[in-house]
């Protein structure tokens, strides 16, 4: 499926419907858009460096995965050195 632009009165001359050029700022300050379904899909492939933070549900994806790796390490720690 193509993308497509809201669609515009162009009244510089004859008045005719067309596309918003791309480019263009449409202001919809007070505006609400309702969507039936969004795609938040991220694809990402080959080599990739991401800056930030990524944050989920108000938890930081980066700090979790660290507390987890080392609670993880002090398991394996303590079950092979008893």
């Amino acid at each position: 499926m193509a993308d497509r632009f809201p669609l515009i009165v162009d009244d510089s001359g004859t008045p005719v419907i067309k596309e918003i050029p791309s480019g263009d700022v449409l202001d919809l300050t007070g505006s609400t858009i309702k969507a039936a379904a969004i795609d938040t899909t991220l694809t990402v492939g080959g080599n990739t460096t991401l800056s930030g933070s990524l944050t989920l549900g108000g938890t930081n994806v980066a700090t979790e995965l660290e507390s987890k790796a080392t609670t993880g390490k002090a398991i394996a720690m303590a079950l092979v050195f008893g």
